[in-house]
């Protein structure tokens, strides 16, 4: 099995397609019967820290952590699979471009009337197991009901009561699959490293849940956020941050930002126009496997959340 880190410079493109919800795509200029038989695969690995009392300090008790990993094996009989595709199947990404930062606006329309895709599958693999130093854990593939015609087949998902054990920091973990019955998908082996959680996460060099701005930052349009960055952020690895702020005023407002993982970026002073909110920092690392008829992509995403409140 070729397991492999996205690159730099493919990261930078995927995620200036991934505005438009593109993740995967299948070569323009193969025939229908090949791409009917190409299949784009994402194995989503979450453990995030949800930071539940103002009271506490970061990094004492007042933590929740939970960790579950998705995996969904898409293919279109009969065409490729396109971005329509990707977002019925719910793999398609999603990030702003690096380095920007961009206020909600409203769910693109999946497709145009008259091109919603069809016949997308989710593929059985047959038996999915994640590995990690001992912890051996089976992904129960779910049945998708079928309910307009257009999605089927199953999805793969586990929750881990250790999210520890399962996913362990700066481990290794392995993906194993016989492949369909069929023979169409070979069997696989992927192995990937998790990067490391996110800790020490600071609102104008202060703990988020009870900050003041000094007279400089009020004048200024940017606050600095700030958080210990990833040994492998500038390795071949190419971790990057998400950062997601939402206010807790009436308008509900989200700003969504996307930078490389260096430890500081500079939130717009729009995003924190409401003294109180969530802010939740992201660390996301995406890894390619391919195996026969597969392409495939292992994505991490470890991420704390801890509300916030300007005094």
């Amino acid at each position: 099995m070729f397991m492999r880190p996205l690159a730099p410079t493919a990261l930078l493109a995927t995620l200036a397609t991934s505005a438009m919800g593109c993740s995967f795509a299948a070569s323009p200029d193969v025939s229908d019967a090949e791409a009917s038989a190409l299949v784009s695969a994402l194995v989503l690995v979450e453990r995030s820290v949800v930071t539940n009392s103002r009271s506490e300090t970061l990094g004492s008790k007042g933590e929740a952590t939970r960790a579950e990993a998705v995996a969904r094996f898409v293919r279109v009989r009969g065409a490729s699979v396109d971005d329509a595709s990707l977002r019925v199947a719910g793999v398609a990404a999603d990030f702003p471009p690096l380095g920007t930062c961009l206020a909600r606006t409203p769910s693109p329309v999946l497709a145009a009337a008259g091109t919603a895709p069809k016949n997308v599958e989710l593929v059985d693999v047959g038996p999915l197991v994640l590995e990690s130093g001992s912890a051996r854990t089976a992904l129960v593939a779910r049945q998708v009901p079928d309910t307009a015609g257009v999605l089927f087949g199953v999805v793969y998902t586990a929750r881990s009561p250790a999210p520890s054990t399962l996913f362990p920091e700066g481990g290794s973990l392995t993906l194993r699959a016989p492949g369909t019955a069929d023979g169409d998908i070979g069997a696989f082996v992927a192995s990937a490293t998790p990067p490391r959680d996110i800790v020490d996460v600071r609102l104008a060099g202060q703990d988020p849940r009870a900050f003041t701005l000094t007279t400089g930052d009020r004048a200024s349009s940017t606050i600095e956020l700030g958080w210990t960055s990833s040994p492998e952020g500038d390795g071949p690895l190419g971790d990057f941050v998400l950062i997601e702020v939402q206010s807790q005023d009436a308008a509900r407002s989200l700003h969504r930002c996307s930078w490389p993982d260096t430890g500081r970026g500079a939130l717009p002073g729009a995003a924190l126009a409401s003294d109180e909110g969530t802010l939740t920092v992201h660390r996301i690392r995406r890894e390619a496997f391919h195996s026969k008829n597969l392409d495939g992509e292992i994505r991490f995403d470890f991420a704390r959340s801890t509300p916030f409140l300007r005094r």
